[in-house]
């Protein structure tokens, strides 16, 4: 598939479509940089004045630079894809987003995108325990235990949630707490 769509390539039916999906076959084969070179292609071929039609193009790609292990340009894309979309996103953009942040090192922004996750669901405990690792590696204590009980409450029965607990309870000097 991935030949055939590349032959398109130097034909009249060039378009960013076609390497959109010359780059979901690389990407399917785990050449992510390949992939990643097949979008730029595609949102290249849009051009500067239709940003709107390449926000698709351009989320694709964060993933796709996401999984080749280019977090902060994965962080770029998705920065650009929110700017683009002017709108309001759903959690899960957040949380994608916030993975990208964490892998490359950028723990405030992460940070900040956990919390407008959680504003948009806040009865997902996942973005809680999630907090609560994070500002436990930050050594954010209070925080992390004000997200860590919170979600305690949401998922009383998940294991996670009381071992990271216990974990920054120790951390922070609280031993009783901590057992």
């Amino acid at each position: 598939a991935y030949d055939s769509y590349v032959s398109l390539t130097s034909t009249s039916m060039r378009s960013a479509d076609v390497f959109a999906r010359a780059s979901q076959c690389q990407g399917a084969l785990k050449n992510y940089d390949i992939a990643v070179e097949l979008m730029d292609s595609a949102i290249n071929c849009l051009g500067d004045n239709e940003l709107q039609a390449a926000s698709p193009y351009i989320l694709t790609r964060a993933l796709l630079k996401f999984s080749a292990g280019r977090f902060r340009e994965s962080v770029f894309d998705y920065n650009m894809y929110e700017d683009i979309t002017g709108a309001m996103l759903g959690a899960n953009f957040y949380y994608l987003r916030y993975q990208a942040e964490v892998n490359g090192k950028m723990y405030q922004q992460a940070l900040n995108d956990l919390e407008k996750a959680i504003s948009i669901e806040p009865g997902n405990f996942s973005f809680y325990l999630d907090k609560g690792i994070l500002c436990y590696r930050v050594n954010m204590l209070e925080e992390g235990a004000a997200a860590l009980e919170e979600a305690k409450v949401l998922a009383p029965e998940a294991p996670d949630v009381y071992y990271i607990l216990g974990c920054v309870y120790s951390k922070s000097g609280n031993k009783p707490l901590a057992t």
